[in-house]
């Protein structure tokens, strides 16, 4: 019966899965005729067909049930997850089984990978069909009961036979998981050639089937260096042929559409193919990284001979697919660049170095968030590429999200392949960024409130996408770029470092000038700035040229205006800091800490100004610095007092830190608290609740209380914070941080008090 029947397919898959449990049970020791029972024709007692006889086809049932019981058995015997209750040693009989008679039936199962050329045949059928109805003025729905019956039988042929082909495929997936190698490539038979000649079969997803087999075999990992370089030559032109073959499969699918009157709902051609682009992406990339020894080959690596020639062009087409309008395609690759980078060897020689730059500006538009708002409201320019990526906007939340940290080990190898491109090339980007949206433009996606920007802005998306690979490429270029102090290696005659080094500072100074100058109006993009001011600590490590200017530019914005606004109202009559403004603050604080936990040497000289800026900020009432910006500020103080190397210098520094706080506690009102437990217990307002329970609820005395409690508790956390980083400081020290000359030798107790103490 023709497999087309869909019960009849229903049934022949549990025939099929009756017929693999007897395989698995009985075969090789009980069931010995399992290929003269099975692999003859019809009419010898089996369930294939004569292909001999042109009367039969290959699309029926029976031959489904073969390929379908082989597959099952296949995935039993080799996934011992899918199926635990198959011992090892009857698994191993029944591969043992199956490798002795394959040669029976891969044959077989190969001759029905040709039927590909069938279903060109019906699809050329098809398209004439259609062209002479064209030409006639009609439709489908106006075909006479001949042309009908004619149109159907073809179209039930291309089905079935497409459906065939699919079904062998998915056999043959299963074998290119573990099955021995000799199965798919023998010099009898070439399996893995047909695959790549179906990569061009849209029809019934073959080509995706296709991909998948060659993906399996190449993670596998066994192909010998000939066999890998093969693929790798062989792989760009049959890309083309497919390219090619869909230009056609558009030209037929148009003139369907107009023929049965679908026009409008003609598939986009981008959307038509993301699912055979991404599983190409991911193929390609497993051909290099599975088998990435081969990178390292001598061949490979001198630029004149023919195999570094191929790996090139290959290469050129990793490339070229990133990009590829859909980031999910991009994203495949991923893994496959940083095992590539990562290693020193492929990195010295110069097969990679013409690609940084494409590679780099790839991954830099990936990180750039898309507002999922807009292709549900298809206003978005892909909107129907996007949909057929992803599955919702949680769905894309979920991914780029899993690629931002993906990417981070990426971007890091990219800064220390080639610090001088990627320097360069974050500056343009940057700086084409400021003169693009740093006013704002164009000014969506304004809150109605205040019209200030919101995080779905344009232009602090953008900004925002950049912000990580900033960070991460900085972190990963090597030292003696930056470090003018170390000496540069004037053997390597591949790469010239004083010119790489005059690059990268060039582009990085130009940079630093550019965000100290960028002066941004909107919140949300202040928030951005200091993001990219926190990330050029990696630069200021080792010229500090900007850095105050940068450190001044952060202390600033914690007394930033409150541009967003907020409309409540506190119950004493004040108004209410808006969330908004706080995440500002909170964050220009806590990236002067991380600042000052990377370069605090470079703070010392200028320790008098931070001082006196840091003594100003702190002097503003409490209402205007919230407590957490204080705690930064401290911590930020300490950091830099653990770098001074003078002693006593260093000593009165940490006093001028900590005076503000050791005076709050020298309070007449703070000694009085800490006297008895009973004016302790007044000071925290327990004992006037005890006595007047509705004073819980006055907002007069719940903003008194609260400012006392904040008053005492911080002087006392700004003490133990900054002594801990002191004390740690001192552990590292020599001697515990106690000069040498300052042991005593007097017993007397002043003179026995060290500086640090």
């Amino acid at each position: 019966r023709p497999s087309g029947n869909q019960e009849g397919r229903i049934l022949a898959n549990k025939i099929a899965s009756i017929i693999g449990a007897l395989i698995v049970r009985e075969f090789p020791q009980r069931w010995k005729t399992l290929m003269d029972d099975l692999f003859v024709p019809v009419q010898q007692g089996g369930l294939w067909y004569d292909f001999n006889n042109p009367n039969e086809s290959a699309t029926g049932l029976g031959v489904k049930m073969c390929l379908e019981s082989l597959r099952l058995v296949a995935e039993d015997c080799t996934d011992s997850d899918f199926n635990t209750r198959m011992s090892t040693t009857r698994r191993n009989d029944v591969l043992i089984g199956l490798n002795e008679v394959s040669s029976r039936f891969l044959p077989l199962l190969f001759r029905l990978l040709e039927h590909v050329a069938v279903i060109s045949q019906s699809k050329a059928s098809l398209h004439q069909m259609r062209q002479y109805l064209l030409s006639q003025q009609q439709t489908v729905n106006s075909m006479s009961a001949e042309q009908a019956a004619a149109y159907r039988a073809e179209s039930e042929r291309l089905s079935e036979t497409s459906q065939l082909v699919a079904d062998t495929l998915s056999t043959f997936e299963k074998f290119c998981r573990s099955m021995p190698m000799d199965w798919i490539i023998s010099p009898q038979q070439d399996v893995s050639a047909a695959f790549l000649h179906l990569m061009r079969e849209p029809a019934s997803d073959i080509q995706l089937l296709a991909v998948d087999c060659l993906e399996r075999l190449c993670l596998r990992g066994k192909f010998t260096f000939d066999q890998w370089i093969r693929l790798i030559k062989e792989l760009p032109d049959m890309i083309s042929q497919a390219n090619q073959q869909f230009v056609t499969e558009q030209e037929y699918a148009l003139v369907e559409s107009n023929v049965t009157q679908t026009a409008n709902r003609l598939a986009d051609p981008l959307s038509a193919q993301v699912a055979f682009h991404r599983s190409l992406s991911r193929m390609l990339a497993a051909v290099v990284n599975s088998h990435i020894c081969f990178m390292m080959d001598k061949k490979v690596l001198q630029t004149t001979t023919p195999e570094s020639a191929s790996v090139s062009r290959f290469l050129r087409l990793l490339v070229d697919m990133l990009q590829h309008p859909s980031p999910r395609v991009c994203g495949e690759q991923i893994n496959m660049w940083v095992c590539l980078l990562r290693d020193p060897q492929i990195i010295r020689g110069k097969l990679l170095l013409s690609f940084i730059q494409e590679i780099l500006s790839a991954y830099l538009s990936m990180m750039v968030r898309l507002r999922w708002e807009d292709i549900d409201e298809q206003t978005h320019p892909q909107a129907s590429l996007m949909e057929a990526s992803w599955d919702d906007g949680d769905d894309y939340d979920a991914w780029i999200n899993d690629m931002r940290s993906r990417s981070s080990q990426l971007f890091r190898f990219l800064g220390n392949a080639a610090p001088h491109m990627v320097c360069s090339l974050m500056n343009t980007r940057i700086q084409s960024l400021i003169a693009a949206h740093g006013d704002g433009i164009p000014k969506d996606h304004l809150d109605p409130s205040n019209q200030q920007l919101t995080p779905n802005s344009e232009a602090v998306r953008q900004f925002e996408g950049i912000v990580q690979p900033l960070e991460n490429t900085l972190h990963g270029i090597p030292s003696w770029v930056f470090d003018s102090s170390k000496q540069l290696n004037t053997n390597d005659k591949l790469n010239n470092q004083a010119e790489i080094r005059a690059v990268a500072l060039k582009s990085m100074n130009e940079l630093a000038h550019a965000l100290l100058q960028w002066n941004p109006n909107y919140l949300w993009l202040k928030f951005r700035r200091i993001q990219l001011l926190e990330a050029l600590k990696h630069f200021w490590k080792y010229d500090p040229s900007t850095l105050l200017q940068g450190v001044q530019v952060l202390m600033d914005y914690l007394r930033a205006p409150d541009d967003w606004g907020t409309q409540q109202i506190e119950a004493d009559g004040s108004r209410r800091m808006s969330g908004q403004i706080v995440s500002l603050r909170k964050k220009s604080s806590s990236a002067l800490v991380s600042i000052a936990k990377r370069v605090p040497h470079h703070l010392v000289p200028w320790l008098s100004q931070l001082s006196e800026a840091t003594r100003s900020l702190l002097s503003v009432s409490s209402s205007d610095l919230i407590p957490t910006n204080r705690m930064h500020l401290y911590e930020f103080l300490s950091c830099v007092a653990t770098a001074v190397e003078d002693p006593v210098q260093r000593s009165t520094f940490v006093g001028n830190v900590l005076s503000d706080a050791i005076g709050t506690l020298e309070l007449p009102e703070m000694q009085q608290a800490i006297s008895s437990v009973s004016s302790f217990m007044e000071f925290l307002g327990i004992a006037g609740a005890s006595q007047s329970p509705s004073s819980v609820t006055d907002a007069t005395t719940v903003k008194a209380v609260t400012a006392r409690f904040q008053r005492f508790f911080s002087a006392i956390n700004q003490l133990l914070s900054v002594g801990k980083r002191c004390y740690e400081a001192a552990q590292k020290r020599p001697n515990g941080g106690i000069p040498i000359h300052a042991f005593p030798t007097s017993s007397d107790p002043a003179i026995q008090s060290f500086p640090d103490e």
